[in-house]
């Protein structure tokens, strides 16, 4: 069976959800060891308590904390992968950039850490909403944050931001006005499924602007 947007389109999706799930699973699992060792250190005290030591109320108390911080932040990673396994559920659905933006930025974090560039995020309160297919949306922006962690020097901050009106939104990727290059970093039926183009933004990064494509470095 021939995949819609043919095999070569269908392997760049499947890839790009394996890399997204392996990332956030092996986070998911660094969460569960911490918990592990905090329920070890739990399992020490309880036992040095059965041979006659006496428990400590704030040692106790700071490990409970601990496990409550791990299992919260493990429970939000969980959400934000089942956001993002949704995605592929229609080809063509109102999203909210805003969500969007925030699902993909979270989503993204570890790879970022792994290059030493800090990803930050910046929304404004009311955030433009767009029909598209929320999977190939968050593709695009995956691309385009690799080609933009080839161009940013490491111990730097990335900001992934919203700009332009309701009509053209841009999803903005800066960093620091460092004058980001990412001709060809999107291929042409990327662009041509979600009506979008690449240009540079007036801070010096780089935009996808979803709309019809404008002059500058719009690709063909």
């Amino acid at each position: 069976m021939t995949h819609p947007l043919g095999d070569d389109q269908a392997r760049e999706q499947a890839a790009f959800f394996g890399r997204v799930t392996a990332s956030v699973t092996h986070e998911i699992k660094n969460h569960l060891a911490l918990i592990n060792e905090y329920n070890g250190l739990l399992a020490d005290l309880l036992a040095a308590h059965a041979r006659g030591r006496d428990l400590d109320p704030e040692r106790l108390a700071g490990l409970s904390a601990e496990v409550r911080k791990q299992v919260r932040q493990a429970g939000d990673i969980v959400g934000q992968l089942n956001r993002f396994a949704h995605s592929v559920d229609s080809p063509a659905e109102e999203v909210d950039l805003g969500e969007l933006t925030a699902t993909f930025t979270a989503l993204s974090a570890r790879r970022a850490q792994r290059r030493r560039i800090e990803l930050s995020l910046a929304l404004p309160e009311s955030a433009p909403k767009l029909v598209c297919q929320p999977f190939l949306l968050l593709l695009a922006c995956h691309c385009l944050l690799e080609a933009v962690l080839e161009t940013c020097p490491e111990g730097t901050r990335l900001t992934i931001g919203l700009g332009g009106g309701v009509e053209r939104p841009r999803l903005v990727f800066d960093c620091g006005g460092a004058g980001l290059a990412g001709e060809g970093c999107l291929p042409p039926w990327l662009l041509t499924n979600l009506d979008a183009s690449l240009e540079a933004d007036s801070s010096g990064g780089l935009a996808l602007v979803l709309g019809p494509a404008s002059a500058g470095m719009a690709q063909e």
